[in-house]
């Protein structure tokens, strides 16, 4: 007996939402093993390779974790483990903050430089503006 059209397309959904999750696993085991791996700390494809000509062995020695941050590509999918976790540490954060300064959330993330200069630009045109306006204003 064949199953209806609905139930086999539940059945496909559910294969493939199994599949995404083995192949997100495994892309998220192959990056870490990447990140990990004794000549990332000379440098990989996300931090460059400028320290590997300048690198000396005591350097080479010392292995770290790599941050969340540096997570790229499974940070990619919204559905991953890891995606998930960051997260939830961008939320702990921000939950940390709200309560350490009395309810008012700093910014989690900084601003770029672009738009602080972007930002001091603008002021900077601002003041401009007021100080034509007063010049041109006529006392009353």
């Amino acid at each position: 007996m064949s199953s209806s059209p609905a139930e086999q397309l539940r059945e496909l959904r559910d294969k493939n939402a199994r599949e995404l999750e083995d192949l997100e696993a495994k892309i998220a085991e192959a990056e870490l093993a990447y990140l990990t791996c004794e000549s990332s700390q000379l440098g990989n494809v996300l931090k460059g390779f400028e320290g590997y000509l300048a690198s000396k062995d005591s350097v080479r020695r010392k292995a770290r974790a790599p941050k969340l941050e540096e997570r790229v590509f499974s940070l990619s999918s919204k559905k991953s483990a890891v995606s998930k976790e960051y997260e939830q540490q961008l939320l702990q954060d921000q939950t940390e903050q709200i309560n350490a300064h009395g309810g008012v959330p700093k910014k989690v993330l900084a601003q770029s430089k672009f738009a602080q200069k972007r930002h001091a630009q603008k002021l900077m045109m601002d003041s401009q503006y007021a100080k034509k306006a007063r010049k041109t204003m006529t006392p009353v």
